[in-house]
């Protein structure tokens, strides 16, 4: 097994800790405003994207690190189908085997729903870092990305809707 760059390692960390808080924090939230939540189909809403965001952000974090190339991509996405149909079960261990392919799934994903986010709740949420990530990393973007760039600013951006969503919730209540 080849051993991870360190400046990975560190970004790992950091980002990873960051990406907790934000976990943590909703955690807390849906706790503490459950019923305020239930109440509210708009806050519910961004909540659960942001939940799916966050978690997003949490695994691709971990299986990022290396730049997309087309050919490994093709070849994890045959070796994880096979996965899947043989086994009808993926676990982590085959996620990082098929790091590229599953990194750039969840990217995706971040960028769809941040995208979502954007189209339909940017006036309410009013967040300048939603409307800066929907310019530079809109969902439909081709090409190669940078891992690192993109977490750099997609983690500080889900710290505010964060924020944000636990502000409008509690002025609820």
């Amino acid at each position: 097994m080849e051993e991870p760059d360190i400046e990975f390692l560190r970004r790992l960390v950091d980002q990873r800790n960051r990406v907790q808080n934000i976990l943590f924090g909703l955690c807390e939230l849906v706790r503490r405003c459950k019923n305020e939540l239930a109440k509210n189909e708009r806050h519910n809403a961004i909540f659960q994207l942001l939940v799916g965001t966050t978690f997003s952000l949490w695994r691709a974090i971990v299986l990022a690190g290396k730049p997309f190339e087309p050919e490994p991509a093709l070849e994890a996405s045959r070796k994880l189908l096979n996965k899947v149909v043989s086994d009808n079960t993926i676990a982590f261990s085959d996620e990082k085997d098929a790091r590229r392919w599953m990194s750039g799934f969840y990217v995706s994903n971040i960028q769809y729903r941040l995208g979502h986010l954007h189209q339909n709740f940017a006036e309410e949420l009013d967040v300048p870092e939603l409307n800066a990530m929907n310019v530079k990393w809109a969902p439909n973007s081709t090409g190669s990305m940078d891992d690192a760039a993109f977490f750099a600013e997609a983690i500080p951006c889900v710290e505010q809707l964060s924020k944000r969503i636990c502000g409008l919730i509690e002025s609820e209540s």
